[in-house]
């Protein structure tokens, strides 16, 4: 309703303004048709005598003398009637314009003090619409912090029965860890001497690769069976880790050997040379190997080694080199050869 309101006045000030300026502009033009009546109204008064007395337009003298002795020039005398009816139209037009311009300037008057009416009532309009919208906008601003409060109190509540979800899930999980963990316990208890076996045989076999100085145990935890070397504090370098897995390997071998596991006693070791293995520690390994197969009346494992390093010299005839392969030609290929 005020916006409506505010429109309405500010279109009746643009109306009244155009109206004023029209009013204004008439006026100038007005005055000037004036001046320009007024300044033709004495020469129609002269013009009026002049038919009143008129003389001859030849030689200028009077009509009644040249009638009485007559004049051969001219006898056309100017007609007094249409010069009257030029002053008589002359003075309606200056009296019509006359009023015009007072009806203007009257005009001119009253739109002005209605404008200003107009302007302060639309000045008025504006303020009370202002304060309204200020008023709106204010009231809207609350309602939308209201609603938001609202919404924050709902995600509120949706995380407070997600929180006790989780809480609840959380005990779960730790009733499920803890059950998790006593059965780990019991089976660590009851593996006990399995791992116990592990760790010898892979300290022993530590010992000998590296030598004396040198220890070796399996460690059972949360992530599983994890090799450890020891070497004057614990050592976790590229050819150390390469040991590890080749030492923890030969323990399980050595394990099945004794039938302390369900694996078979096969075991296939390709390349341990590339795995950043010294070559003291390579050759090492077959001498453990050869050592190992003396045990026993028959062969009790079956320990297959590919590599591309020359093993040790004792070791490169029969029974122990079984193949020498090659890349070319093809039939040198193992899976080119009948096996």
């Amino acid at each position: 309703r005020l916006r409506a309101a505010d429109d309405e006045a500010r279109r009746r000030v643009d109306v009244l303004s155009k109206r004023l300026a029209e009013v204004e502009g008439r006026l100038p033009a007005i005055e000037r048709l004036i001046s320009h009546i007024k300044g033709e109204l004495p020469g129609i008064s002269f013009s009026i005598h002049k038919t009143e007395n008129p003389v001859c337009p030849i030689c200028e003298v009077p009509l009644d003398r040249a009638l009485a002795e007559g004049c051969k020039l001219s006898h056309k005398l100017p007609n007094p009637d249409e010069v009257r009816a030029r002053w008589k139209k002359h003075e309606h037009d200056l009296n019509e314009e006359t009023q015009r311009l007072e009806q203007d300037k009257a005009e001119q008057v009253r739109v002005k003090l209605e404008l200003d009416d107009v302007k302060n009532y639309a000045e008025n309009s504006r303020k009370h619409l202002e304060t309204a919208e200020n008023a709106r906008d204010l009231r809207t601003d609350a309602w939308y912090k209201a609603r938001r409060r609202i919404d924050d109190a709902d995600r509120l509540d949706e995380r407070l029965i997600a929180q006790q979800r989780a809480q609840l899930n959380v005990e779960r999980l730790i009733q499920q860890s803890e059950a998790k963990r006593e059965q780990a316990a019991a089976y660590r208890e009851a593996q006990v001497d399995v791992f116990r076996y592990l760790s010898e045989f892979f300290d022993a076999i530590i010992r000998d690769l590296i030598g004396s100085t040198a220890s070796g145990r399996i460690a059972f935890d949360g992530n599983g069976l994890r090799p450890i070397v020891e070497l004057g504090g614990e050592r976790s370098t590229a050819a150390i880790e390469s040991l590890k897995v080749i030492a923890f390997d030969l323990a399980v071998m050595c394990m099945s050997i004794e039938g302390r596991t369900h694996i078979p006693a096969f075991l296939v070791h390709d390349s341990p040379r590339e795995a950043d293995l010294g070559l003291s520690v390579y050759h090492k390994l077959f001498h453990f190997a050869r050592e190992l197969e003396q045990i026993g009346t028959q062969p009790l494992f079956q320990y297959i080694v590919t590599t591309t390093t020359r093993p040790p010299d004792g070791l490169m005839r029969q029974p122990w080199l079984r193949e020498t392969l090659r890349g070319a030609p093809a039939k040198e290929r193992l899976l080119r050869r009948d096996l």
